[in-house]
Formats: C-alpha cells, structure tokens, sequence
C-alpha cells in the first residue's frame, strides 16, 4: 500500500514538473575556431523552462542560419554586441529586424524559454579568431672579456765591473815609509803590507819588486 502511494506521488510529481528538465549539453564555452551553437533537441522543440549559456572567446563573426522561438516570452541576449532581447519565430522576422549577423569579439548568448509552449530554438554559426603565435625571441648580449694587458717588466740587472785585486789602486805605500830594510824587501812596512793589507795579492808587481821577502818571492 505505501509503494503504492510513492509510485502515485513520483508520477504526479513528473507529470507536473517533467517539462523543467533542460538538455544536457546546454551552455558550454566554444573552443573551435569555426562552428555551430543550437538550443538543446534542435532541431526538435526545445525544453520549456530552458536556461542556456554559450560564451564565444574572440569571436570574428557570428550569425543566425535558423530561428524559431515562442515569440510571446522566450529570448536570446548577445551581450555586448546586442543591445536588449531577441524575439522572433522565424528568420524572416529575424532579418526585419537586423539581427542575423553578429559582429566579432568576445561573445555571450543567453537563451531563455518560459514554460509555455516552445519552439524550434536557433542554430547560431561562429568562426572564431585563432590566438597569435608568439615567438619570444630571446637576444643574450654579447659578454665582452676585457683582459689587461700583461705588463712584464724587465728585471734590471746592474753589472759591476770588479776590477782584479792587480788593477785596484790600494793607498799609496811610500807615504810615511821607513828606510829599507834589506835588499828583498827595500820597506819595513813590506811586512805589515803582506800580512795584513794583503798587498801581495792586490799589489804583485808592486810587492815583489819592493817587498819579494814579505811576500815570499825573495830569489
């Protein structure tokens, strides 16, 4: 008995309301770049109670090749191209009131039935701008290196020219001498000249023929 009731309440409920139910595909965003946007069951009746959202990125052009609609209180709205609502129950009606062709840009169409009797619906042809391609062009700038110059600097070598202890002239060794003291050495300073000036080696000529007995040349 209670079956019974839900199963009575299920069907008055659908038989009421079933004309609210609305087509599946009914308001989508077009990601073609050419086609066609039609009320749901086109080109049969199309739900009472319908509310539909088309959105057209970057349109070019858009335009009605069939319309049909409950004139009375069933509406299409393009926003922004179309200023107010969009009845008609055919083409002809549409044309009188230059409403066929859309112009291009981003486009929204609104469709909305009452629950009233319906129509056909529309079939809306679009073509749609293809994005630009950009092609970021990356320029790196030219990395310039600039090396110092290497500055080699030539060590200076300063040469010294050693004259041979032969060649240097040491203080004269008359100044303040003695008499000789004997006949191999004719000074009697021949001796601290050898042993501690080192006249020998710095003075040979001179010493060997004034002082040879210091110096250890004595014949």
């Amino acid at each position: 008995m209670m079956v019974k009731r839900w199963y009575l309440v299920l069907l008055v409920f659908l038989t009421t309301f079933g004309h609210l139910v609305v087509g599946e595909e009914c308001g989508y965003t077009v990601t073609d770049h050419h086609g066609f946007i039609t009320t749901p069951n086109y080109p049969n009746k199309y739900p009472k109670n319908s509310a539909c959202t088309w959105i057209i990125p970057n349109a070019e052009k858009s335009k009605f090749i069939d319309f049909n609609l409950e004139q009375c209180c069933d509406y299409v709205l393009i926003s922004p191209q179309v200023t107010g609502q969009i009845k008609a129950d055919s083409m002809e009606k549409l044309a009188s009131i230059g409403k066929v062709e859309i112009n291009g840009g981003d486009t929204k169409v609104f469709f909305k039935a009452d629950e009233d009797s319906a129509g056909r619906g529309f079939k809306l042809e679009y073509w749609r701008a293809l994005p630009e391609t950009t092609t970021k062009t990356t320029t790196s700038k030219p990395t310039t290196t600039t090396s110092k110059p290497t500055t080699t600097t030539a060590s200076k070598t300063t040469r010294y020219s050693v004259q041979p202890p032969s060649t240097m002239k040491p203080p004269d060794p008359l100044v303040g001498v003695t008499a000789p003291k004997n006949a191999c050495d004719k000074y009697p300073e021949c001796e601290k000249w050898a042993n501690n000036c080192g006249y020998c080696k710095s003075m040979p000529n001179f010493m060997e023929n004034n002082c040879s007995l210091s110096c250890r040349k004595c014949s």
